[in-house]
């Protein structure tokens, strides 16, 4: 029974809906109507944009293969490709590339005319679009009246990032570059004093035929103290890079720290295996001689660390090129972007449709309550 009252609603229905056919049609009809002349009333849109891939890095490139230094450039995530897109990102919605496309094309003066600058930031916020793409490129786009306008301001919008981009990179490479020259004239300075000390040394106590231990003992010192500089070095200069804070940062610290407690526990002979055993009770001409020799050929051996970092941070520094890789430049729309009027025409046709059957059965319902209620 519940079927057949059910097919019989179905059919009460249907013919509810035919014999209001017409008031149906009508009301249809008015609303695609409006919708058509409002699809023909609204302005036209066109838009133009690019897609670009960023590169690994803002002046990384090269300094990834800096030997020590990598550790500490790789430790930063410099080659996150989720990192350089949300900053091409911020680039896109910056305040800065904003602002200049308000002074370039005058959106302060007719025909925009905006009366403040900040309606003219939020107009270019609304009509610039950005996208990522499943396989790692970055599109955007920009709206504007004009399709010529909007080609230009994709290209001025384009040149601004290839710009930031290069400034960005010199900026990398100079701090990399004055980091190390930095560490370079210490190290430096600090030879300068070991070999005064060492004719000090000379001339207090003449020649000796030192024992054969002390160069061995020495050899392991200065290894241990050359992995201890490399430490400071690739801690130091991701200190300069990023931040204290950061993640890379605290680890690097951390693995500084624990080499020199170790160093420190390898020289009193506060472990089994200490390098220097009874180092307090070795003759003080042999402490004087050991120590003066370490320091010399510590600050060797970080100076041949230190003088490639240097000379590829210089070149880098020299290298003033684009590294935006464009994969489609702006061009002018020959096509309108928005308004999609058969879109909204359809939307209203199908939306008005619905309603005006809706609002058919919903009245009828209506009466019959009503006369049920009467009844």
């Amino acid at each position: 029974m519940a079927e057949a009252k059910e097919v019989m609603d179905t059919f009460n229905v249907i013919k509810l809906l035919w014999s209001s056919r017409v008031n149906i049609i009508r009301n249809v009809s008015i609303v695609t109507l409006f919708s058509v002349v409002l699809a023909l009333l609204l302005p036209v849109w066109y838009s133009s944009g690019a897609t670009i891939l960023p590169p690994t890095a803002f002046g990384g490139s090269s300094l990834v293969g800096m030997g020590g230094v990598s550790g500490a450039i790789s430790a930063l995530g410099l080659g996150s490709s989720s990192e350089e897109l949300n900053m091409y990102i911020s680039l896109l919605k910056s305040r800065r590339i904003r602002s200049k496309l308000i002074a370039e094309f005058g959106l302060l003066d007719d025909p925009y005319d905006f009366k403040l600058k900040e309606d003219a930031l939020d107009y270019l916020d609304d009509v610039i679009e950005v996208e990522i793409s499943d396989e790692g490129g970055l599109s955007y786009w920009i709206y504007d009246k004009d399709a010529q306008i909007a080609y230009a301001m994709a290209n001025a919008i384009l040149k601004e990032l290839g710009e930031t981009t290069v400034a960005l990179g010199t900026s990398a490479a100079s701090r990399s570059r004055r980091f190390v020259e930095h560490r370079i004239k210490s190290i430096e300075a600090d030879l300068l004093s070991a070999e005064q000390e060492m004719h000090e040394f000379a001339a207090k106590y003449g020649i000796f035929n030192l024992p054969v231990t002390i160069p061995s003992i020495i050899s392991q010192l200065v290894e241990f103290e050359v992995k201890l500089a490399e430490s400071e070095v690739e801690y130091s200069l991701s200190r300069k890079i990023s931040n204290d804070n950061s993640s890379a940062t605290l680890q690097l610290k951390a693995a500084r720290d624990a080499l020199k407690i170790e160093f420190e526990k390898l020289i009193h002979g506060d472990t089994d295996v200490s390098v220097i055993p009874n180092m307090n009770k070795l003759p003080d001409m042999l402490v004087e001689y050991a120590q003066v020799m370490r320091d010399m050929e510590i600050a060797k051996i970080v100076l041949e660390f230190l003088y490639p970092q240097y000379e590829q941070a210089r070149l880098q520094e020299e290298k003033d090129e684009p590294t935006l890789h464009v994969l489609d430049y702006p061009e002018i729309a020959e096509k309108k972007s928005k308004p999609q009027r058969l879109l909204i025409v359809l939307s209203a046709l199908i939306f008005s449709t619905l309603v005006a059957c809706a609002w058919v059965i919903i009245d009828e319902q209506l009466k019959l309550l009503n006369t049920g209620e009467a009844g």
